[in-house]
């Protein structure tokens, strides 16, 4: 479910942690006026069900066993890895990103082949978050 009302006039927010421990909100921003929605997640170069898609982004959760790799992929549009979980893991391609604790981010442009791998002792959650354009 994803709160579009934002696209058509700006909206004030704000946002509060509830919890005692450190909270991280990223924000991921499309300056495009989006992309095709009619795409299929395969055509886009990715195989799974999103868990979230609109016409900006398309979002799909990784999890990772220990020690388990993730198939190498690539992406029709540019991608933002985000870490979820605790854990630790690597997304390796043209560039190198190292994850260490929730928060943490790598980006891979449209094209640029990928894997993910979890290099710790316990489950890792990684969301690629495409940056959908025309």
């Amino acid at each position: 479910m994803s709160d579009l009302s934002y696209a058509d006039r700006a909206v004030t927010h704000r946002i509060h942690n509830n919890g005692t421990g450190l909270y991280r909100a990223i924000g991921v921003i499309n300056e495009t006026a989006g992309g095709d929605e009619a795409i299929t997640e395969e055509a886009a170069g990715f195989s799974g069900k999103p868990e979230m898609s609109n016409r900006w982004f398309r979002v799909y959760r990784v999890v990772l066993a220990p020690g388990e790799k993730a198939p190498a992929h690539q992406h029709k549009a540019p991608v933002v890895v985000l870490q979820d979980s605790s854990g630790k893991g690597i997304a390796s391609g043209p560039m190198t990103f190292e994850f260490n604790e929730p928060g943490q981010w790598g980006f891979f442009d449209a094209g640029a082949r990928h894997e993910m791998t979890n290099t710790g002792t316990e489950r890792l959650e990684l969301l690629e978050v495409e940056v959908r354009r025309r």
